[in-house]
């Protein structure tokens, strides 16, 4: 929240984080109507909430990988987490629906990892999010022009 001070009381803007559809790591593959099978993984600070929001959206994941905030990623957790994926050669239409899904914040850390390619055919997905303002806009709009001067 940004505050100001007016009149002797404080005033503040409320924002509230938004998610948008999940996006392909690779952006070639396009995020599946119904997943059959999610493989959830994340380095935050509260990881069981983005869990819960991504439960909220599309189900229960069927494996949840939480790692501490800032987890420096190695290639042996990326082949824990995709061997979480299900295996059924006997059913690959379900197969092409299983997905690996994370935060836009831990994409933004494995996105620069060479060793990554090692992982260029597995369904891994970020979920992008933005913060939206719920009330108070008019404060944050008054607030920028006056910094920025305009």
């Amino acid at each position: 929240a940004i505050l100001e001070q007016k009149a002797g009381r404080n005033r503040h803007a409320g924002f509230r984080m938004v998610q948008g559809a999940p996006i392909s790591f690779s952006s070639e593959l396009l995020f599946p109507d119904r997943p059959t099978s999610i493989v959830l993984f994340s380095g935050l600070g509260n990881n069981s909430h983005f869990a819960e929001q991504v439960t909220s959206r599309y189900g229960p994941p069927s494996k949840l990988f939480a790692f501490p905030d800032h987890h420096q990623y190695r290639p042996e957790d990326l082949r824990k987490i995709v061997g979480a994926l299900p295996s059924d050669p006997e059913n690959k239409r379900n197969l092409a629906r299983a997905v690996i899904l994370t935060s836009e914040k831990d994409h933004a850390r494995l996105r620069g990892e060479a060793w990554m390619t090692e992982f260029k055919d597995a369904p891994f997905y970020y979920v992008p999010a933005h913060l939206e303002p719920v009330w108070g806009s008019d404060l944050l709009d008054t607030h920028l022009r006056r910094i920025t001067n305009q």
